[in-house]
């Protein structure tokens, strides 16, 4: 994985892996648990030129439905690529959008990874959620440069409602068994109702007390 930028948001929109700070629009507010959106007027912004991509996002909803989270995305999304997490679906260049599976249910209060992929070569997107892929599509555009965190497009009524944590950048095509990888090992946090699974410390028999070790050796 070619890891470009990384924002772990639970201090600030400080780019801790290329330097990329991203703007606090709206006074966006951070905690342990990452940065909190309330929905009307608060996003983080930057500018990435960049074609082939993908970005992933750590989110935990605040309420039942929720607009844009995370993409580039130009104006009325006529030059980006996007994630609407309401329902949740990709947006893409000149208004298109691809709809994931409907059973695929994160609005129930917990975090969840979302991923998606851009190959500008063969012009094809995914979206995968907790690891798993839910959507493709392929359609060939020029993406626009302006980043956001939170919110889409210049339409104000396109914002995120929810806690974001750990969004990063990659500048090639995540496969399936990777996005799988950034769910396994969870957002560089311990928040709460986070699904990271738990792993076990192992314990070294060998700086151990013998007495305690005793038919183990």
């Amino acid at each position: 994985m070619a890891l470009i930028h990384r924002w772990p948001l639970t201090k600030n929109a400080n780019d801790v892996v290329g330097g990329l700070h991203l703007t606090n629009n709206g006074t966006v507010t951070f905690s342990v648990d990452g940065a909190s959106f309330n929905g009307s007027n608060q996003w983080l912004s930057g500018t990435k030129s960049i074609q082939t991509l993908s970005f992933s996002l750590w989110v935990k909803f605040s309420t039942a439905k929720t607009q844009i989270a995370f993409g580039f995305c130009g104006a009325n999304y006529n030059s980006g690529l996007g994630t609407k997490l309401e329902n949740p679906v990709i947006l893409y260049g000149n208004g298109g959008y691809i709809n994931s599976m409907t059973s695929v249910d994160i609005s129930d209060g917990r975090f969840h990874c979302v991923v998606v992929t851009r190959n500008a070569a063969s012009t094809s997107h995914a979206l995968f959620i907790d690891g798993v892929q839910r959507a493709g599509t392929s359609h060939s555009f020029t993406m626009d440069s302006n980043f956001a965190i939170g919110r889409l497009g210049s339409n104000n009524d396109w914002y995120y409602a929810g806690v974001a944590a750990d969004a990063r950048i990659y500048d090639n095509v995540l496969s399936e068994s990777e996005a799988l990888e950034l769910y396994t090992m969870g957002p560089n946090y311990v928040g709460v109702n986070h699904p990271r699974p738990r792993v076990s410390t192992p314990v070294i028999l060998s700086t151990m007390p013998t007495a305690l070790t005793r038919g183990f050796r």
